[in-house]
């Protein structure tokens, strides 16, 4: 029943109290809804049929999939803690343009899915397929669903079929459940505790203050700082606009001790998991409200982010699939949905490969006397470097930007390869030292090497001039050719490390001679840059890549893109913490993302730091030692009595080496990083203290992290206090101002 609250009133007292009665009863409806009521009466059935709707059960989960004139996924609950993370209608929005023009002006625009199919697979320990097809506009629709056995898992993945008989292009869409917030002004009841927090960037890089764990009270209010993205013409990157979608690579939801993660995967293109608000649907009307609308937050499965992904040409009868969402039930707060994540991640490939080994850098960059790009290269000036590499205990000479002569023109050749060869030999026979260098790729490439028929060309089929900026276009098939083979020269030539610069977007380019898509786009340059990685690994399948991100120096992409899967690169940029104080970045709390980064990944952090800024207590290199997997330093520091310092304390972090590069990093909070090892008890704990007066600092260890019974006796460690309290081991400490300290806990009687 619909009430107009503008008519006029009459008998007011008796209309308020049946107001607030229907008020009621319809929240109670919306909270205890048909997916609970069904879960009483068929409760030894996995699969119901009723009215408009399927209902499925497995383990504590319940899906209902609607039949009616909006069908698709309109629940999901957890029926164990009587949660309905879905109870509102599925998304379906599709707009595209018909042709094959790269910049096309007139779009179709499809909501309502027609000839709606749903089907239902049981495969059973396998657990369930699902099928929803349907047509929106001129093209089918399908989206599959595959549920665990025991129900703790909902995997997600949509295909856009073209249907029609011309080429298309997707431009924009949004796919996807939700839950509702408001109906009507009101809020529900069952949100009053709800929160998303995002994955891996809790807290985000640029700005640490902000901290992403919002409320559904924040959340319609937010508005997303824009994206990176390359402004043609300018020669440079831009803010894309603001929005109010909020994109993560996965979103923990949260609701009074239990939560869903709401994960993306797409390791071919730029997707996103995205939180999204819709308030412009149309519900049942509550007595005494001042809107006949709701709002819903929708999520999971796929919408466009800052222009992400590019869908290219599609052609009549071809399809473009998008990634895998994944929706996992959990109980507890973030940092569950964190560890979930961490683990589904690895489970994928995407985690610390068996084995791996970092080798601690020397970098000679930040005492070469040079000015880039004309670095100073002699052989004083290298022996005098290798003597501090071997001074701070390093294992690799890392070589940066300047040595390969105007950015690799020249010398990347054959010539090199017996001279190159002597050098790395040299290092590895009189000093045991590897090498490492420093390879710019097309962003950053001096061009004077390359043919002019590599440079992008607009759209009007205009070349880009030789000395513009990002002239080169990435995805060029010459390109990607002549450097592989100047890389595949390197790689003979044993050197067994290569840093990845320059490896954003160059750009959309037109050039039908390239070999790539028409346009050359942000997808297209990701599957460009793991070529070149795979390309190395062939020649040494064991040569270390670290790859800058693929579209800034700050994470645009998601993480796992273009990682190890068929060789892409090994090791992942810290985001640029080079050359300032290592402090700072500490004390400052932008170095904090690298704590959350490791909460996320197992997938390896490298960053070089400048020891020559740092603290005399060296806060900042213990800090980037216990959060970057692959450590590199450079830089002696003025004062005599802090390089002992650092010297002592690489000393240490060499003998303790397996647990920082192999072992499990245990986030206890921001501050207090225990790393472990599989095979032993104990462990080893960083403490840092980020305020400029002494402090007392603590910290819980739960013995299972320890790998040990409560109440194991642990050997006594210096000017620290530790109890047990049950099954949790309290640790604290006084810290003085701006220092870490490191602990080595192992029980009494292990060597």
């Amino acid at each position: 029943m619909k009430v107009n609250s503008r008519k006029t009133k009459r008998n007011l007292g008796i209309k308020t109290l049946i107001s607030t009665i229907i008020t009621i009863v319809f929240l109670v409806m919306v909270m205890f809804s048909a997916p609970e009521i069904m879960i009483a009466q068929n409760s030894a059935e996995a699969l119901v049929q009723k009215d408009d709707s399927w209902y499925l059960r497995a383990g504590k989960t319940e899906l209902r999939f609607s039949t009616s004139k909006i069908p698709g996924l309109c629940s999901f609950t957890d029926t164990s803690n009587k949660i309905a993370w879905v109870d509102t209608e599925y998304s379906w929005i599709l707009e595209y343009s018909t042709g094959d023009d790269p910049a096309p002006a007139q779009f179709t625009k499809a909501t309502m899915l027609k000839d709606a199919e749903t089907t239902f697979n049981n495969l059973g320990s396998d657990g369930w397929i699902i099928c929803v097809t349907g047509k929106l506009g001129e093209c089918k629709v399908i989206v599959d669903y595959k549920l665990s056995a025991d129900g703790n898992w909902l995997d997600e993945t949509i295909t856009v079929v073209n249907n029609s008989t011309h080429p298309i292009r997707i431009t924009e869409w949004d796919f996807g459940p939700g839950k509702r917030t408001i109906a009507a002004t009101v809020p529900l009841i069952d949100m009053t505790k709800f929160r998303a927090a995002a994955i891996p960037w809790r807290r985000q890089i640029l700005d640490p203050q902000t901290v992403q764990d919002y409320d559904f009270k924040t959340l319609p209010n937010l508005k997303s700082k824009g994206g990176a993205d390359f402004e043609p013409g300018t020669g440079w990157w831009r803010l894309q606009p603001l929005s109010n979608d909020l994109g993560s690579e996965a979103w923990a939801l949260l609701n009074n001790g239990s939560g869903l993660l709401v994960m993306k995967y797409a390791p071919s293109m730029l997707e996103y998991s995205v939180l999204r608000y819709d308030v412009t649907r149309q519900g049942p009307m509550i007595p005494g409200a001042r809107s006949e609308y709701v709002e819903d937050l929708l999520f999971g499965g796929s919408k466009r982010y800052h222009q992400d992904p590019s869908p290219g040409l599609i052609q009549a009868g071809e399809k473009y699939k998008f990634g895998v969402t994944r929706y996992q039930l959990f109980d507890g707060d973030w940092k569950e949905a964190f560890a979930l994540f961490k683990t589904t991640m690895n489970g994928w490939g995407n985690g610390l490969p068996e084995n791996y080994l970092g080798y601690l850098h020397w970098n000679e960059h930040f005492e070469n006397k040079g000015r880039w790009p004309n670095m100073h290269y002699c052989m004083d000036f290298i022996n005098d470097q290798i003597k501090k590499a071997l001074a701070y205990h390093c294992e690799t000479f890392y070589m940066d930007p300047g040595w390969d002569t105007e950015f690799g023109t020249a010398i990347w050749n054959e010539k090199l390869l017996g001279p190159l060869k002597e050098f790395t030999k040299r290092l590895s026979n009189e000093y045991g030292l590897k090498v490492g260098i420093h390879v710019p790729l097309a962003g950053w490439t001096e061009t004077e090497s390359y043919p002019k028929s590599t440079f992008r060309m607009d759209e009007n089929g205009k070349r880009h001039d030789e000395n513009s900026y990002n002239s080169l276009c990435g995805g060029s098939k010459p390109y990607l050719q002549t450097k592989a083979e100047r890389l595949k020269v390197l790689a003979k030539g044993g050197i067994q490390f290569m840093m990845f610069d320059g490896s954003w977007y160059t750009g959309p380019c037109y050039d039908p001679d390239h070999g790539h898509p028409i346009p050359y786009t942000r997808d297209d340059h990701l599957m460009a840059c793991k070529w070149l990685a795979q390309e190395v690994h062939k020649i040494n399948p064991d040569i270390k890549i670290e790859m800058h991100d693929f579209m800034t120096l700050f994470p645009y992409c998601p993480v796992y893109i273009g990682y190890r899967h068929g060789g892409g690169f090994d090791e992942i940029w810290a985001y640029e913490m080079m050359s300032e104080s290592p402090a700072e970045y500490v004390k400052n709390k932008l170095a904090l993302c690298l704590y959350y980064y490791n909460l996320a990944y197992d997938i390896p952090l490298y960053m070089h730091i400048n020891l020559g800024r740092d603290n005399e207590n060296a806060l900042g290199l213990w800090w980037f030692a216990s959060t970057c997997r692959h450590l590199g330093i450079g830089n002696t520091h003025p004062y005599p009595k802090v390089v002992k310092v650092q010297q002592d304390a690489m000393k240490l972090y060499r003998s303790l080496e397996r647990y920082y590069v192999n072992g499990k990093f245990v986030g206890l909070n921001e501050y207090a990083h225990l790393h472990t090892l599989p095979e032993r008890s104990g462990g080893v704990l960083n403490l840092f203290n980020v305020d400029d007066k002494d402090t007392v600092v603590s910290c819980q260890i739960p013995a299972k992290e320890l790998k040990v019974n409560p109440g194991t006796k642990l050997l006594p460690v210096s000017d620290t206090k530790f109890v047990w309290k049950d099954s949790t081991l309290f640790v604290e400490c006084i810290l003085k101002a701006l220092s870490p300290k490191v602990l080595i806990f192992r029980p009494e009687g292990m060597k």
